[in-house]
């Protein structure tokens, strides 16, 4: 068995974060993203844009975990995993790039209730 030196480990991880930007996940309350940031002081909580086809993807609903307590990531997900047009509206290719800010930024978020009051509707 290998073992990993824990200061590279550390490094790497704020580097990339858990979930680096791209990565395709499912959260806790069934909703479906695309991390397009990640947290160097929280790498288990990025900021994920949510599919939501009721929103026009370029008003994306991003989600900060950070903010969020009640919400996790439940589990990364495969390209082959995502319906189609899930995978078309998130486009991970194009979140794969590595924004490394060193405070957080202001988003436009939408509320809480406004994503409870809609359900995922995704069968796979």
């Amino acid at each position: 068995m290998s073992r990993f030196c824990p200061e590279v480990v550390q490094a790497l991880v704020q580097a990339i974060g858990v979930y680096p930007p791209g990565s395709l996940v499912e959260l806790t309350d069934g909703f479906l993203g695309v991390v397009v940031r990640i947290n160097i002081h929280h790498p288990t909580r990025p900021t994920v844009l949510l599919y939501a086809p009721w929103i026009c993807r370029s008003d994306g609903m991003l989600v900060n975990l950070a903010q969020e307590p009640e919400l996790e990531i439940k589990q990364t997900l495969h390209v082959k995993d995502i319906p189609l047009p899930a995978l078309v509206y998130l486009s991970p290719r194009r979140m794969a790039m590595f924004v490394h800010a060193t405070e957080p930024t202001t988003m436009a978020l939408n509320s809480r209730r406004e994503r409870q009051s809609q359900k995922p509707g995704l069968k796979r």
